[in-house]
């Protein structure tokens, strides 16, 4: 839902030089916790934080992620601005 919503806003959006490490930090963010999870249930953990391995990757992606929506909404009040 977030990438929806990032994509349709996207046009709005004044990044010039940041919109590829803006995309890449988004996706790679959500593909991340994705992933996180996904190990989770195949290793049978009931949340990312029960094993080490999901903790650090659910957490990266996190942090990653927020990176990625903080470069976003600069863009987006850098073109409010303009």
């Amino acid at each position: 839902m977030l990438l929806i919503i990032l994509g349709l806003a996207w046009r709005f959006t004044d990044l010039a030089l940041l919109a590829t490490a803006c995309a890449l930090l988004n996706i790679l963010g959500l593909y991340g916790i994705w992933c996180a999870f996904l190990i989770g249930g195949i290793i049978g953990d009931p949340y990312p934080a029960a094993s080490k391995a999901t903790y650090y990757i659910f957490v990266a992606s996190s942090w990653i992620l927020i990176l990625g929506v903080a470069i976003f909404l600069y863009g987006l009040l850098r073109h409010r601005d303009a």
